[in-house]
């Protein structure tokens, strides 16, 4: 059987940075670029994500903390249509680009999964900064993060 899916997922903002933010407040495509010196795995990079399976998925993806006890989600996060990324992935130009998976740590995170993006669009730096910017697109609401 295939998994279910919510119709949204949560990305985690690190901080408030002009890296995710741009200068009239906007998320940029950037929430959804791998992390430096990330490799892929089985051709894919993976991009951390908690699926909103109910209404305690996002109180637990702001309350996510760092070792050091400090909010884990200093920007907040970015609500992410399902929709609109599987109408994208129907499109010519990525078809093939983005995937999806639950994978959830146990006892950690029930809600953990994955987007998983081609390395190859990843690493051309012009194909990243195309598929970042469509990803952008997918961003339906950014919820501030606990202050």
């Amino acid at each position: 059987m295939l998994p279910n899916y919510p119709p949204t997922l949560l990305r985690g903002i690190p901080n408030k940075s002009d890296q995710f933010f741009d200068s009239q407040g906007q998320v940029t495509g950037n929430v959804f670029r791998p992390y430096d010196g990330q490799e892929p795995k089985n051709g894919f990079y993976e991009i951390s994500i908690n699926w909103e399976d109910d209404d305690r998925a996002e109180d637990f993806t702001l309350h996510e903390r760092l070792e050091d006890g400090s909010y884990h989600y200093k920007g907040g996060a970015a609500r992410v249509s399902l929709k609109r990324i599987d109408a994208m992935r129907k499109e010519a130009p990525w078809v093939g680009t983005v995937e999806y998976c639950r994978e959830p740590i146990f006892g950690v995170n029930d809600y953990h999964g994955n987007l998983l993006l081609i390395e190859n669009r990843v690493k051309n730096k012009n194909s990243r900064r195309a598929l970042l910017a469509r990803l952008q697109l997918m961003i339906t609401v950014v919820i501030p993060p606990i202050e």
